[in-house]
């Protein structure tokens, strides 16, 4: 068998070869040897592997499959383990195994199988590779714990700053009915910023919820009037700020089910959005119904988006300005999206022709009525 150990013995991954009939243990190339001789609590081996034939003793093999695992810890099954699959299936993989060693460590592999045809009088076998990935496992696995601890402190740092930030904008709105008019304008710019502290913490528990998914509530909604209302709630703000919302929204109601959290998720960042960048310039909001699903269209004439950051702009805390002239943590759009995804839509930007402003396109499809 030198030819096949000759090339085999170069390779760091373990490989190990069985007798396609017996499910005998044919060859075992020096990773694996390596391998089971750092992991054994006898010192079996103890002479450097030549590149020659070496049998996978029965203990061997038995020490191995015995400490199969599946992802949750139980003992892995006769048809799934890597040598009965490579010698009865031939290709499989990568496919990720787990296998407690006589010292009780757990380690983890991807492992491929192929059958290796009959040649130089030796029987056709069954391949086993294994690539041994337990160190970026257990990377993977403190990253998620991270993760995990970075959204617990979001979420609770938010619900703390939740309360206070009510208590001010109340107080402040009280406070600005018994003050003389010279000073409700700076009264109403305490205001503005306080409600931006608020729309920041929002978003900061949106980010939480998204990475913990939640169930779609879906209900029998009118999508023509959710976007209704959300332009009613904030006609005030776009008054305020000296920009003109305009709407194209059928008459007929366009019936279906969504989850309207999410819906005004979407529809709240788009429109947020459109105000913030739109340069006190017009903002239209078209809504279309096509056969498979809704088209909802946000135009804005403001400063626009480069042709390169039109996709950038929808990841976590990416922004296509300067962060000095607008403020925002660049989550808006990464929720709106997420939103949409979550209902089995999209959501894009382009550039309009002209290359004045931008536009935000939503598709959602429809979901079925009960």
């Amino acid at each position: 068998m030198e030819w096949l150990g000759t090339w085999l013995n170069f390779i760091p991954n373990p490989v190990v070869c069985f007798d396609r009939k017996t499910g005998k243990g044919l060859y075992a190339n020096q990773a694996a040897m390596s391998f089971f001789r750092s992991n054994h609590n006898h010192n079996q081996y103890t002479d450097v592997v030549k590149n020659v034939e070496l049998a996978m003793s029965s203990e061997d093999l038995k020490t191995w499959q015995s400490g199969l695992m599946d992802s949750s810890g139980h003992p892995l099954p006769l048809t799934e383990r890597p040598s009965y699959r490579a010698c009865h299936e031939g290709n499989f993989g990568p496919v990720e195994i787990h296998w407690r060693a006589p010292n009780d460590i757990i380690h983890h592999f991807y492992i491929k199988g192929a059958i290796l045809p009959a040649k130089h009088g030796y029987p056709e076998m069954g391949v086993v590779w294994a690539t041994d990935v337990t160190n970026l496992v257990r990377q993977r696995e403190q990253l998620n714990e991270m993760i995990m601890m970075r959204d617990d402190f979001i979420t609770v740092a938010s619900h703390e700053l939740r309360t206070p930030l009510t208590s001010a904008l109340l107080q402040t709105q009280h406070v600005s009915k018994q003050i003389p008019k010279e000073y409700h304008d700076k009264m109403a710019l305490v205001e503005r910023g306080l409600r931006r502290l608020q729309r920041l913490v929002e978003n900061l528990l949106q980010v939480s919820r998204m990475s913990s998914p939640r169930q779609l509530v879906l209900t029998d909604l009118d999508f023509c009037q959710v976007v209704r209302e959300t332009v009613e709630s904030l006609s005030d703000v776009y008054k305020s700020h000296h920009t003109k919302l305009s709407t194209v929204i059928p008459d007929e109601a366009i019936q279906g089910r969504w989850d309207r959290e999410r819906l005004d998720e979407i529809l709240g960042n788009l429109l947020g959005n459109a105000l913030k960048y739109g340069d006190g310039k017009p903002v239209e909001v078209t809504v279309v119904a096509r056969e498979e699903y809704i088209e909802l269209r946000v135009r804005d004439y403001g400063i626009g988006i480069k042709e390169e950051d039109l996709k950038r702009i929808f990841q976590r805390f990416e922004r296509a300005v300067n962060s000095s002239h607008y403020g925002g943590l660049g989550l808006g759009l990464w929720l709106a999206r997420e939103a949409a995804r979550s209902m089995g839509g999209n959501l894009w930007a382009e550039t309009p022709p002209g290359r004045k402003g931008t536009v935000f396109v939503l598709n959602l499809p429809y979901q079925k009525q009960l």
